[in-house]
């Protein structure tokens, strides 16, 4: 997707599909934390379980990693720049 229209339509779409879905577990394990200059960037593995309002589908299982590029503004606060998620598999024995 590229551009803040087709973004939105993306959403807008997600958000429509997803009425009365509920999140049940979200969970965030960061491995990089960057900061260089103005710059700064973080990544994690990402997990997350949302219920279906009518609970007769299986709940979304869902795993991936996360990528957020910040750069500072004017006023010294941190603004998104990129964002990049990716789907992944569950993670086995290590």
């Amino acid at each position: 997707m590229v551009g803040k229209a087709e973004i939105a339509r993306f959403l807008n779409n997600v958000t429509e599909q997803l009425k009365g879905w509920r999140m049940e577990a979200t969970e965030l394990a960061f491995r990089g934390i960057e900061v260089n200059g103005d710059g700064a960037s973080e990544w994690a593995f990402e997990h997350q379980v949302v219920q279906p309002p009518d609970r007769t589908r299986p709940a979304f299982d869902g795993r991936g990693k996360r990528l957020l590029v910040l750069d500072r503004e004017a006023d010294g606060s941190r603004r998104s720049k990129r964002k990049m998620w990716n789907q992944g598999e569950k993670a086995g024995p290590r």
